[in-house]
């Protein structure tokens, strides 16, 4: 592996600025923590010597969220308008050479996460595999529990208990046909069909199909008309397993919110609830799959499959005041205002 040059320590003090009075904005559109990379950016200027491992974590930790190619394009773009905030030519091949040092970084970490049998994304494509077969041996032996359920319960039994113990046959049957679903779209990893859908519209369709019970407020806080590119079905998707992920969460019932936040870089979806949050050590890993205290654990690494393929990232927090909130952030290039 290539190490960070000495060479890219500038003293230029245009380019010092150009690089650290904008590390915060730059570290959003590279999907990086904002602190992280700042502190890099400030590691990197001082001892370049061991700069190179730290950026080749930084890239790691991004593309467990987009793709390579994703990923070399944000760089692309912080490199151009990293060059716009100066003017002599030697602060112009200075940041060239900064940039393309981050490149490479990044498609050596890259590689390093393919050769990783254990990487989050080799352990999904390897789920994946197994899922298409499971589905379909499980969709003939459900689709007769359901067909058998739905003709018993045209009968109209008069014993309440046989007709309380029949939907709630019905609704485990149904539990399991959303995971096998979430199976098959595991296995698919087809590329979004993405068109231009009203963000609040795509949360009020998510609502109807979630159901959620009776005892869980939903609100929408997203305005209308704001819109967003994105593969209809997929998005509705991940909402939907966010939806039910929150309502399972608050099992005494509560309130959840779904919204929208824009910034230059990105339209930010987000879902939180007022249940427990995330347990500690959780959050690293929330969307590898199987991780999960409960349930199968396949919701929110379907979520991150789907944003993968749509070029964005999800990210799992805390909210300060308690819950859980998973936000969906798409490159500005496919939002629309």
């Amino acid at each position: 592996m290539s190490d960070w040059p000495s060479t890219l320590a500038p003293s230029l003090p245009a380019v010092r600025a150009a690089l650290l009075d904008h590390a915060a904005p730059d570290a959003e559109r590279l999907g990086l923590d904002a602190d992280a990379y700042g502190q890099w950016l400030r590691d990197a200027l001082a001892d370049p010597a061991a700069a190179g491992e730290h950026r080749r974590r930084l890239a790691a930790r991004a593309l467990e969220r987009v793709t390579l190619p994703a990923h070399v394009q944000a760089l692309c773009r912080v490199a151009a308008l990293r060059r716009t905030r100066v003017e002599r030519a030697d602060e112009l091949t200075s940041l060239a050479a900064w940039g393309e040092a981050e490149v490479q970084l990044s498609i050596e970490a890259a590689h390093a996460r393919i050769e990783d049998p254990q990487s989050p994304r080799n352990r999904l494509a390897a789920l994946g595999k197994a899922a298409g077969t499971l589905g379909h041996e499980l969709r003939n032996p459900l689709g007769v529990i359901q067909s058998s359920v739905y003709l018993l319960g045209r009968r109209g039994l008069e014993d309440h208990k046989a007709r309380r113990h029949l939907e709630k046959i019905g609704r485990q049957a149904a539990n399991c046909s959303r995971i096998i679903e979430d199976l098959m779209h595991l296995a698919r990893n087809a590329p979004p069909r993405t068109e231009s859908l009203d963000v609040a519209e795509a949360f009020a369709l998510a609502q109807g199909e979630a159901t959620l019970p009776a005892s869980v407020a939903c609100t929408i806080l997203a305005p209308p008309g704001r819109r967003v590119q994105a593969d209809a079905g997929l998005l509705q998707r991940a909402l939907v397993n966010l939806l039910h992920n929150a309502a399972t969460a608050m099992r005494a019932g509560g309130s959840i919110e779904m919204g929208l936040e824009d910034s230059d870089a990105h339209a930010t979806l987000w879902v939180r609830d007022h249940g427990p949050g995330f347990e500690p050590g959780m959050l690293e890993g929330a969307f590898d799959p199987l991780a999960t205290t409960s349930g199968v654990g396949l919701g929110l690494a379907l979520v991150d499959s789907i944003m993968r393929r749509h070029g964005g990232r999800a990210q799992a927090q805390n909210a300060p005041d308690g819950g859980a909130r998973i936000t969906l952030a798409f490159p500005r290039e496919t939002a629309q205002r």
